[in-house]
C-alpha cells in the first residue's frame, strides 16, 4: 500500500497558504485506484444510486399501505389523533439524535430513509409474521420468541442496508447507534399509533393517557436501546479492518438486540408488579449504561478529530480557532448561531462544519488502514474534502 502524499509534504514545501491540491498531486493520490474515483473530476454532489432510489420507493409504497391499514383499523379521526400523540414526542427523541451526531450530521435524506424503513418496511412485514405465529404458537411464545427475533430481524436488516448502501456517510460506532435509533424511533413511533388508537377506542381519554405514560414516558428508549446494539455492531464493522470482527460484530449486535427484546417482553408477560420491578432493577440501570458509552463514543469521536486535524491546522488549511469551534459545541452552536438572519454564511459555516468532520475521519480511517496494511475507500476522498474546505474559506 503506497503513502497518501496529500500529508507526506516536505517542511519546505509547506507555504502558509494552503492550495488545494494540482492535477499531478491528485494523480499521484489515486495511481493506484483507476477507475475507482477520481477527484479531479468530482462534481461535488453524491452520485445517484438505483438501488437508493428502490429503496426509498418501496418505503414510500409501504408507507402508504401502514397508513391506510391504520385508517381502516381505527377510523381516519382516530388515526389522526393517535399519529398527533405519537409523532409529537418523536421529534424531541429525534432531536437528541441529531445532538448526539453534531460532529458528522448525518445527511437529512438517510436519516428519512433510516425512519421510513423502521415505520414501514418492518412494522409491515413484523406485524404480518407476528399474526401468523400468534395463531400457531400462540401469544406467550409469540410475545417472548417469535416478535423479538422477527422485528429486530427487520429493523436490523434496515441498519445493514443503510450501512452497505450509504457507506460514504457511515463513518463510525456514533453513526451506526444514530442510524439505528431512528430506524427503532420510527417502528415504536407507528406501533405506537395503533396502540394509542386502540386504547383512546376502548377506554376513552384515560386509557390513552395511561398507555401514554408507560409507552411515551417510561419505555419510549425501548426499541431504541434494542436495536443500538445493532448499529454498535454495524459501527464496529465499519471501524475495523479484523475480518473476523467485521462479520462478527453486527451479528452479536442483533443477538443482544433480540435478547434485550425478550426479556424486556417476558417481563411485560410476568404482570404488573414483575414489570416495573425488572423496568426498575434491570431496564433503567441499563439505559443509564446505554447513555454513558455512547458518550464516551462522542467524546471519542472528539478526540478523534482534535488529534487528525492537527495536520491540517499546521499545513493551513484551518485554523486552531476553526478546529477548536468544530469539536466543541458551545462553540460551534455559538458560531452558526452568529449568522442566523444570513442564509448564505449560515449554509456555508454548516458545509464547512461538515466537512472539516468528514476530512478528520477520513484522515483516521486512512491512519487505521495504513497500520493494518490495508485499503480504504476513504483515502479517495480525501482530496476532495481538502479542496472543498479551501473554497469554502472565504465564504465563513
Amino acid at each position: 500500500m503506497t503513502d497518501d502524499p496529500t500529508n507526506e509534504n516536505d517542511p519546505s514545501e509547506v507555504c502558509q497558504m494552503y492550495t488545494p491540491p494540482t492535477p499531478r498531486v491528485i494523480i499521484r493520490d489515486t495511481a493506484d485506484h483507476i477507475g475507482l474515483y477520481d477527484p479531479g473530476h468530482d462534481s461535488g454532489s453524491e452520485p445517484k444510486s438505483y438501488r437508493v432510489g428502490c429503496l426509498m420507493i418501496i418505503c414510500a409504497v409501504l408507507g402508504l399501505v401502514v397508513l391506510g391499514l391504520t385508517g381502516l383499523n381505527l377510523g381516519i379521526t382516530m388515526a389522526l389523533l393517535s399519529s398527533v400523540v405519537a409523532f409529537v414526542p418523536a421529534i424531541f427523541y429525534l432531536a437528541i439524535f441529531l445532538w448526539l451526531d453534531r460532529f458528522d450530521p448525518e445527511p437529512p435524506v438517510t436519516l428519512a430513509v433510516a425512519f421510513a424503513w423502521g415505520a414501514t418496511v418492518s412494522v409491515l412485514f413484523s406485524g404480518i409474521i407476528n399474526d401468523i405465529f400468534l395463531v400457531a404458537v400462540g401469544d406467550s411464545f409469540t410475545q417472548m420468541i417469535t416478535a423479538p427475533v422477527i422485528e429486530e430481524g427487520f429493523k436490523g436488516l434496515g441498519v445493514v442496508l443503510i450501512t452497505v448502501l450509504f457507506r460514504k456517510d457511515f463513518d463510525s460506532v456514533v453513526d451506526g447507534v444514530v442510524y439505528a435509533g431512528v430506524v427503532a424511533l420510527g417502528f415504536a413511533t407507528m406501533e405506537n399509533i395503533d396502540y394509542y388508537g386502540r386504547s383512546l377506542l376502548e377506554g376513552g381519554v384515560e386509557s390513552l393517557a395511561g398507555t401514554f405514560l408507560v409507552r411515551g414516558v417510561l419505555a419510549p428508549f425501548s426499541h431504541v436501546l434494542f436495536t443500538s446494539t445493532t448499529g454498535i455492531g454495524c459501527g464496529i464493522a465499519r471501524e475495523t479492518h479484523d475480518s473476523n470482527v467485521k462479520f462478527g460484530a453486527p451479528i452479536l449486535g442483533l443477538f443482544a438486540a433480540m435478547s434485550l427484546h425478550s426479556i424486556w417482553n417476558t417481563l411485560a408477560t410476568l404482570g404488573a408488579k414483575a414489570f416495573f420491578a425488572g423496568y426498575l432493577l434491570f431496564e433503567v440501570p441499563l439505559f443509564i449504561g446505554f447513555i454513558f458509552l455512547v458518550t464516551a463514543l462522542v467524546r471519542r469521536e472528539g478526540r478523534i478529530l482534535r488529534k487528525t486535524l492537527a495536520s491540517e491546522v499546521e499545513r493551513g488549511l484551518i485554523t486552531a480557532d476553526q478546529l477548536e469551534i468544530a469539536i466543541s459545541v458551545f462553540r460551534r452552536t455559538q458560531w452558526l448561531a452568529a449568522a442566523w438572519g444570513n442564509p448564505r454564511l449560515f449554509n456555508a459555516r454548516r458545509k464547512f462544519l461538515r466537512t472539516v468532520a468528514k476530512l478528520g475521519l477520513c484522515l483516521w480511517h486512512r491512519d487505521r488502514a495504513r497500520a493494518a496494511q490495508r485499503a480504504t475507500g476513504s483515502l479517495l476522498i480525501i482530496s476532495q474534502l481538502q479542496a472543498e474546505l479551501f473554497s469554502l474559506r472565504d465564504e465563513i
